[in-house]
């Protein structure tokens, strides 16, 4: 009884605040200017499949991301994957709802459903952002070796792709009074003149 009243409390909680927000929103969202044949000429030219092609890229990229987590959690305790895959949807769909208030979600929903600690979760989900981190700047390295001249780029864009080309990391000599561990060092890019 208490259990059913307080799913009732909940509910009528949510169904409240929404209602506010609405109230409160009801003038901000306007249609000035929208024109509904438009979406429908731009829907009618639209190529259907590449559209479902680009959709079953989007669950195979989702798949992938639980199969990385579950292999992450292997130390941890066991991590099915249809959970996983699950918390990944929930936790995905929270973070485009809420914005970054959503991502704590995902870790609490996969603790949860496969009775892992969720204080590791967090960990797993640090490790998760950094093996992100790296692969994006696999990426843009990548992007910066193959795309080098495109044709289409502009001179601006060439000279900060040679600029970034051309940085590089040198470590300070041991025997050196400095206080910064590593030094940064960006050389000019090859036929740019010094004035």
């Amino acid at each position: 009884m208490l259990q059913n009243f307080r799913r009732y409390l909940f509910l009528f909680v949510v169904i409240l605040a929404i209602g506010i927000l609405l109230y409160r929103f009801r003038n901000a969202i306007t249609l000035q200017g929208f024109d509904w044949t438009a979406v429908g000429a731009s829907l009618r030219q639209s190529r259907w499949p590449l559209l479902f092609l680009s959709l079953v890229a989007i669950y195979v990229c989702y798949a992938i991301r639980a199969i990385r987590w579950v292999r992450f959690c292997r130390w941890l305790g066991t991590a099915r994957f249809g959970n996983v895959l699950a918390a990944t949807l929930m936790g995905f769909s929270c973070t485009f709802l809420l914005g970054r208030p959503g991502e704590p979600i995902r870790p609490v929903l996969i603790g949860r459903k496969d009775a892992l600690s969720i204080p590791q979760m967090f960990g797993i989900y640090v490790l998760e952002r950094l093996f992100d981190i790296a692969a994006t700047v696999v990426i843009a390295i990548l992007a910066l070796l193959v795309f080098q001249g495109a044709p289409s780029a502009g001179q601006a864009s060439v000279l900060v792709m040679r600029t970034a080309r051309s940085a590089s990391f040198s470590a300070p000599d041991s025997s050196a009074r400095s206080r910064s561990s590593c030094t940064f060092v960006i050389t000019a890019p090859r036929g740019s003149r010094r004035n």
